[in-house]
């Protein structure tokens, strides 16, 4: 039986992690990374974390959302294991700054726990290209 005074070790592990970058393999600093698709099991603790923080929708930094590193690092810690959908976003002005253009790029992956709680972590490159130009 544990006491008050004891210490418990919270580990977290990395279950996806990438880079952000454009189409010559440059980072994209402040790309928003969005997991799209999760499993049911990952919803469900999305949905009581929600509830809880009265702030969940302008959060850059939630469990299923973050912001690519000044070097287009990205990752997300203790995932279920599933089929997950990765998102990178970025707004911005074309060369010249005359056109707002919308970058972006999604790849699907999957995380993987085994029964000894050691997982493979899926690591993934997006590379953002034009999505569109907003109206």
């Amino acid at each position: 039986m544990k006491v008050w005074s004891e210490w418990e070790i919270a580990r977290h592990q990395v279950a996806i992690s990438g880079r952000a970058l454009d189409a010559q393999g440059k980072s994209v600093p402040g790309a928003r990374i969005n997991l799209t698709v999760v499993p049911e099991q990952f919803k469900a603790r999305l949905t009581g974390a929600a509830s809880a923080a009265r702030d969940w929708a302008t959060r850059d930094e939630r469990p299923d959302r973050t912001v690519a590193r000044g070097d287009g690092l990205f990752f997300f810690l203790d995932l279920p294991s599933g089929k997950y959908t990765v998102e990178a976003m970025m707004e911005g002005k074309d060369v010249g700054g005359k056109r707002k253009k919308i970058w972006k790029a999604d790849k699907a992956v999957s995380v993987i726990w085994e029964a000894e709680g050691n997982g493979k972590r899926a690591v993934v490159d997006l590379v953002l290209t034009v999505d569109r130009e907003p109206g």
